[in-house]
């Protein structure tokens, strides 16, 4: 196998070792990936916004300062997130939480209106019991929804690598086969060739 092919195949076999480490610190602590995610929102936010700031400070002779207003936001949102990074996730677990509440009310009603025409209900008391029970739950623990989002996407990438890995051993595997059954030994001026 030329020294070309053999560099592709170990960067390939790095890369999806390195996305089966990734999902491994996501599985085991999911809490990393929210806090990582949402620190690089912050820290955007932060330096977007005192850009804007800055830019609106020294051009205020030409422009004035109306552009200050949105980007003295950006930089407090941004120092807001980055001084708690797990603020934002555990809002999303309670917007969810929520969510699912109310729905689970609606759902109450509509088998409520259902038994009372003689329709079939049962589902729609389950669906609500359900909706309603996950809704309180996420609202008291609100991380659960983002630590089960990261735990998720922990367990694809661990997949994604680990098939990645198997799938480039046996397409060099084949490759050696090929060019011993062949005979086949491609020199460095070849590489010009093939070359786009």
């Amino acid at each position: 196998m030329s020294d070309r092919i053999q560099r592709i195949f170990s960067s390939i076999r790095l890369s999806s070792v390195l996305l089966v480490l990734i999902g491994v610190v996501l599985l085991i602590r999911p809490d990393f990936g929210s806090k990582a995610v949402t620190l690089t929102l912050g820290w955007g936010l932060l330096i977007a916004g005192g850009i804007g700031v800055a830019s609106s400070i020294f051009s205020h002779m030409a422009f004035g300062y109306g552009s200050m207003g949105s980007s003295l936001m950006m930089l407090l949102m941004g120092i807001m997130i980055v001084s708690r990074p797990l603020m934002l996730a555990s809002l999303f677990g309670v917007v969810i939480g929520l969510y699912l509440v109310f729905s689970g009310i609606g759902s109450f009603m509509d088998a409520g209106r259902l038994r009372r025409n003689g329709q079939g209900w049962i589902f729609g008391m389950i669906w609500g019991s359900v909706s309603v029970a996950v809704g309180a739950y996420l609202i008291i623990s609100p991380m659960a929804s983002s630590r089960f989002v990261m735990s998720v996407a922990g367990i694809i990438m661990i997949a994604c690598g680990v098939g990645s890995v198997l799938t480039h051993a046996k397409l060099a595997r084949f490759s050696e086969e090929q060019q011993n059954s062949c005979g086949f030994y491609r020199s460095d001026d070849d590489d010009n060739i093939i070359d786009v």
